[in-house]
């Protein structure tokens, strides 16, 4: 028995037979292509803003004990962590604007065919 399964082979799409409504097909399948990939940036920014946070954890961590012990100064790498959570934060922003706009265009577009022209998505 094989410990991976490969995934089922989809069958290929079916073009429209109105070349029209195939165009417009192709716009809404291109247009969840790109939220996929604003998805993925979205995941890294995600990851970015965890990372900081973690930074800004240890930094504080570190400046609780340099106060303890009246040595040094790491508010530096604290401020420096946070306006990275920061950046990524308004970065993250944007990038879920860019998605909500890409799924209401889709929604507009797919509003405007009938359910018949959607099977062929």
């Amino acid at each position: 028995m094989s410990w991976f399964r490969r995934k089922p082979q989809v069958p290929p799409r079916q073009p429209h037979p109105d070349p029209a409504i195939e165009q417009q097909l192709q716009r809404i399948l291109s247009l969840r292509t790109a939220i996929g990939r604003q998805e993925a940036l979205a995941h890294t920014y995600h990851d970015e803003i965890r990372a900081a946070q973690g930074d800004h954890e240890s930094a504080a961590w570190a400046l609780r004990n340099e106060a303890h012990f009246g040595t040094g100064d790491l508010s530096a790498a604290d401020k420096s962590a946070a306006r990275r959570i920061e950046a990524a934060q308004l970065a993250l922003t944007g990038v879920e604007e860019r998605i909500t706009g890409l799924q209401d265009e889709i929604s507009k577009r797919m509003a405007d065919m009938s359910p018949s022209d959607l099977a062929y998505l």
